[in-house]
């Protein structure tokens, strides 16, 4: 009978593919690591969010986001094709559960870009999934000021960092650091 918990490299089989989670407050810069990770060809699946917001100029759909309704967006929800979701800024987010289903069966490890508690959401459907959190040098050591989103906007809605600080003290009690 073949033990399920052995590692398959000692069998010389390929190993398990990996769910990556990357984590943070909002602001701390996990989009730019997925975006270098991107220009460095990386062999990763990088998961695609799904939201109801519009597209903006220069937003590919299926690259950027998997653009939908809102109505889709809560058949979506409804129907459990999401693995996580949130309302964030007036505008639902979501991973949809295909795109990590397929990525893992066929073998191809797996990035996802979540905030801290969607991160704990994915942690409890796969505890063996790997959890980075991103996290700022210092809170609180300089003022918070809203910072110019790259699609022009202001993103004044952004919490505050006392609240970034609040998400590490969540973490901390939650996961082994």
């Amino acid at each position: 009978m073949p033990v399920v918990d052995r590692n398959p490299l000692l069998d010389g089989l390929p190993a398990y593919p990996l769910l990556i989670v990357i984590s943070g407050p909002s602001g701390v810069g996990k989009d730019s690591i997925l975006n270098r990770m991107r220009e460095l060809k990386v062999p990763f699946h990088f998961v695609v969010t799904a939201t109801d917001r519009p597209m903006r100029e220069g937003e590919r759909n299926g690259y950027d986001y998997h653009f939908v309704t809102t109505e889709r967006f809560r058949e979506m929800i409804s129907q459990g094709e999401l693995i996580e979701w949130a309302r964030v800024y007036g505008h639902y987010k979501g991973i949809p559960a295909f795109e990590v289903r397929d990525a893992l069966a066929s073998g191809r490890d797996v990035v996802l870009r979540l905030d801290v508690q969607g991160a704990a959401t994915v942690r409890r459907l796969a505890p063996d999934s790997v959890l980075i959190f991103v996290a700022p040098g210092k809170y609180g050591r300089t003022p918070y000021t809203p910072r110019a989103a790259p699609h022009g906007e202001q993103c004044g809605d952004r919490p505050p960092p006392e609240r970034g600080a609040r998400e590490m003290e969540r973490l901390k009690r939650s996961i082994i650091l």
